[in-house]
């Protein structure tokens, strides 16, 4: 390198005057040679004109590298579905690194308003460096293909991919092995590293615990929903494999890691209110794409069937409007037409039921006769609690006081305005604590 740059500046100072290279205008032809030639407009120019114009021939060598490598690879990059863009990035820059040129300077030539050099590179001393590379690499990969073979893990398919990596930069020509090592056997690295990915993705079995459950809407998040992840060659467990989960034909989705036992658990918030729905197990290939060189992944899943059962609920709220019992109650049709619409709920006796809901609404008149304005005016109070009948706990408890109610006609119509109010109110903000506690 110091003879290089030595021999640059004698010649920098015997070229000052000289007239244009035919170089400049026709580039040189040698068998066994890539030639690159590096030019730089001075205008504006802060920097070393010879460095920029060195780094200029290189990169144009690394252009023709490249495009004759995109011949060799034309195969490679059909048979595997990638993209020439994302191909060249992860495949020409190995190969045209400047650390592994062993670049020879030619000729430099300084004018008025540019300089240019010209440099040329061994194609067998190139070829000679790529071959211990690929030499390596080929070691490299046959090391972790022990390993991934080694166990059957997540931590496989990470070795797999990663053994693929250091080949993938030379699989211009097909690499020829003995593996495993002593057997005589002769693979196809590249190859055998697809299938052998193949092989294992198709091993991953997603047990679900049960594959029919039936289920009931009450405290549904206190469900857990478990599938295993084992080997279907032995029923090993298979631990750290990514799983995702969602309900019915629901996008949104979840991804849990099975554990040391092989376990991967599940819980949701809220189920639908549908007599048969489904839970979905899938291998995550979201996460697996880190391992897209292996190759495609196949869907792997399973489901259980969700028999959901109705709540049981008990309803008992008296109203009374003035004193007298409501023969049409507002409040508990309330309850009742929102509990079946969304729950389908069961309406059973007290003693049969999981839930109860109950209550006391009255009504009071301000005055027996109608304010200046001939408007009858009545207040309402209402106190609703909803207790856990297996376990007596009260789970919510909401007063609602002072609703007023009005009517031009009589204090008892104004006070059946009034319950209206209360079971609207009660709809708005009562029903929402309701859902939270089916959750």
């Amino acid at each position: 390198m110091y003879y290089f740059y030595f021999v640059l500046i004698l010649i920098s100072f015997s070229c000052s005057n000289r007239p244009k290279p035919e170089w400049l205008n026709s580039q040189p032809q040698q068998l066994y040679y890539w030639y690159g030639i590096g030019i730089v407009n001075k205008k504006n120019l802060n920097n070393d004109c010879r460095e920029l114009a060195k780094n200029n021939a290189i990169s144009e060598i690394a252009s023709q590298i490249k495009l004759e490598l995109s011949g060799k690879f034309k195969r490679v990059i059909t048979e595997n579905n990638l993209n020439l863009n994302d191909f060249s990035k992860s495949i020409f820059e190995t190969r045209t690194e400047n650390k592994f040129f062993d670049v020879e300077f030619v000729d430099y030539y300084d004018g008025r308003d540019k300089c240019a050099m010209l440099v040329k590179l061994s194609q067998v001393k190139y070829y000679k460096k790529i071959e211990e590379m690929r030499e390596n690499a080929v070691k490299t990969a046959l090391g972790l293909l022990e390993e991934a073979e080694s166990e059957f893990s997540y931590q496989t398919f990470s070795y797999l991919n990663d053994a693929i990596n250091e080949i993938f930069p030379y699989v211009d020509f097909p690499i020829e092995v003995e593996y495993p090592s002593g057997t005589g056997e002769i693979i196809n690295i590249y190859r055998y590293i697809k299938v052998q990915s193949s092989k294992y993705l198709n091993r991953i079995n997603l047990v679900p615990d049960s594959e029919n459950i039936e289920i009931n809407l009450v405290n549904i998040s206190k469900e857990s929903f478990n599938v295993r992840v084992l080997d279907k060659k032995n029923g090993s467990i298979l631990y750290n494999i990514p799983v995702l989960s969602y309900l019915n034909n629901d996008e949104k989705s979840k991804t849990v890691f099975s554990n040391q036992l092989g376990n991967s658990a599940f819980s949701f918030s809220q189920i639908e209110n549908k007599s048969i729905q489904y839970i979905n197990f899938e291998l995550s290939t979201e996460i697996m794409k880190n391992y897209s060189l292996i190759g495609e992944f196949p869907k792997i899943n399973s489901q259980i069937t969700l028999n959901v059962i109705p709540p049981k609920i008990y309803i008992f709220i008296k109203e009374n409007n003035l004193g007298e019992e409501s023969e049409n109650p507002y409040i508990n049709s309330a309850f009742s037409e929102y509990l079946n619409k969304y729950f389908s709920a069961k309406f059973v006796d007290q003693n049969k039921a999981e839930i109860l809901i109950k209550g006391v609404a009255n009504t009071r008149a301000i005055s027996l006769e109608p304010n200046n304005y001939g408007i009858y005016q009545v207040f309402g109070d209402a106190t609703i609690s909803i207790i856990n009948n297996q376990t007596g706990e009260e789970i919510i408890s909401k007063s609602y006081n002072k609703i007023q109610g009005s009517d031009f006609h009589s204090n008892f119509e104004a006070g059946k305005q009034s319950l209206k109010k209360i079971s609207k109110q009660i709809e708005e903000d009562f029903f929402s604590q309701f859902i939270e506690y089916l959750k």
